[in-house]
């Protein structure tokens, strides 16, 4: 029913348009669209401040829920960015799949002393995440890198999104697996550049994390096999890991490359609530931690 009307209301402001454009020569849709933007803007609390907030830009559907359900959907992920120890010294978080960079400016402007690095691909999300980390006025205090990680040191492979939409995910790189490690059609394909974290490390263009969060939709064990030079580094305090317990190809790799490293399994967590884990896909889904 709500689809059938708001194709009634489209198909008479097209009618408006053409009838405004007939007398002013301009569209009154574009001016519309670009007015509905400008007021697409929400606002979040900081756990623990309630003077400071972030201010995020949710021009969709899928991106306003996102954001409503911020610390409904994986309060697990806020606690442990809350935890994140301040010793006096700068604070080095790599946001692996950063998607709109929700994570990546809560813990910029959770932390006073914190870098935080956005590892985002996906040309769909970039123009909000960027826009996110501008109204925040976060740009000395994080960075994006269009870069999709993997395990070789430079690759040219293409990027494939199972859904074109700002939000989204499920993506794929050099790869047409999804979270499950099932085949998926892709709805839009592109070439990117691809590295690994080691060649990032030894090449000395970012420096090594103290923590590091990886959603990526299946291709966490790829990351990590690609970080296993630098896995061991004393500074790198604690990892989050999206998993499915259900891809156990993805599941068992992560597990042993962690255990390689010296990385200790301290709990998994989930929001049991959360609608989406009632369906068989997502129903074995945990955000996974570890230490040294």
């Amino acid at each position: 029913m709500f689809k059938i009307v708001s194709k009634i209301l489209y198909l008479i402001l097209k009618l408006f348009d053409n009838f405004i454009f007939i007398i002013t020569k301009r569209r009154f849709l574009i001016w519309f669209k670009d007015f509905i933007e400008n007021d697409s803007y929400r606002k979040i609390k900081i756990q623990g401040n309630s003077k400071k907030e972030i201010k995020l830009f949710a021009p969709n559907y899928l991106t306003d829920w996102l954001v409503k359900d911020f610390y409904f959907k994986e309060p697990e992920t806020i606690e442990w960015i809350n935890d994140f120890k301040e010793s006096g010294k700068k604070i080095i978080f790599w946001d692996i799949g950063a998607n709109l960079g929700l994570y990546s400016i809560y813990a910029a402007i959770k932390h006073q002393k914190i870098e935080v690095i956005s590892f985002e691909p996906s040309t769909s999300n970039l123009r909000i995440l960027s826009r996110n980390i501008s109204i925040n006025n976060l740009q000395d205090k994080v960075s994006i890198n269009q870069l999709a990680l993997g395990n070789k040191s430079f690759e040219f492979c293409y990027f494939r999104e199972s859904v074109f939409g700002e939000g989204e995910s499920n993506n794929s790189f050099n790869s047409q697996t999804n979270y499950e490690g099932k085949t998926f059609k892709s709805e839009n394909t592109y070439r990117i550049l691809g590295t690994s974290i080691n060649n990032i490390l030894d090449q000395k263009i970012l420096e090594v994390p103290d923590y590091i969060k990886i959603d990526v939709d299946g291709l966490e064990h790829i990351i990590l096999n690609g970080a296993s030079k630098h896995l061991k580094n004393p500074k790198i305090k604690s990892l989050q890991v999206e998993l499915n317990e259900n891809y156990t190809k993805q599941f068992d790799a992560v597990m042993k490359i962690m255990e390689e490293n010296n990385f200790k399994f301290k709990y998994k967590k989930r929001n049991e609530n959360f609608n989406l884990y009632k369906f068989e896909g997502f129903s074995k889904i945990y955000n996974y931690y570890f230490e040294k």
